[in-house]
C-alpha cells in the first residue's frame, strides 16, 4: 500500500520482501540492512531509486 507521499507502507516483512523479490536491488538492500537501516528508510530509499 502506498500513501500519498509514494512511501511504501505496511508491514516490516512486507517492505523487505518487496526490497528483495520485487525490486531486484538484493545487494543494495542488504548493503542498507548491513549499515543499520531501518525497514521505513528502506522503503524510502527504494522509492527515491537511491543506491546505498
Amino acid at each position: 500500500m502506498r500513501s500519498d507521499s509514494g512511501v511504501r507502507k505496511g508491514k516490516p516483512a512486507d517492505v523487505l520482501n518487496a526490497a528483495f523479490e520485487l525490486t531486484g536491488r538484493v545487494p543494495e538492500v542488504l548493503t542498507w540492512i548491513a549499515n543499520g537501516k531501518s525497514n521505513k528508510e528502506i522503503a524510502v530509499l527504494l522509492d527515491r531509486g537511491q543506491g546505498p
